[in-house]
């Protein structure tokens, strides 16, 4: 993405827009599998992220955190952190819905979803008493 573009903010070490300081959890998923992350800022064009998933530079992710699912590439990785490009910039309001978002909140969220594909797995979902 960003090597098609020779004045891109990540080709010359300016940002495109200012980052919001996060600490949520997410999610890197690649081709290759998906690993834990933690989304330590955000803007609507990047984010970096810490995470022991290694990805290479120019590696195609998607990056999934709070019912978003964010596709991205890799502008640069070092010692367990990751830049990303996002694909499509991101809208004002999902950046604000982004920084109102409570750490707890998501652990709920996760744990519901476990418990969904729990019972999907085991057959006991959509029965019927």
């Amino acid at each position: 993405m960003g090597a098609e573009q020779p004045h891109h903010p990540a080709n010359c070490g300016r940002r495109a827009s200012s980052r919001l300081r996060l600490r949520l959890p997410a999610e890197l998923i690649t081709l290759d599998g998906q690993g834990s992350a933690v989304l330590e800022n955000i803007s609507a064009t990047g984010a970096r992220v810490s995470s022991p998933f290694t990805l290479r530079q120019g590696a195609s992710c998607i990056l999934r955190l709070a019912r978003l699912e964010l596709f991205a590439d890799v502008a640069w990785c070092a010692q367990g952190r990751l830049g990303l490009i996002f694909e499509r910039p991101l809208a004002q309001d999902q950046l604000l819905r982004l920084r109102n978002l409570d750490p707890a909140d998501l652990a709920n969220e996760r744990a519901a979803s476990q418990d969904w594909a729990r019972s999907f797995v085991n057959g006991t979902i959509g029965r019927r008493c």
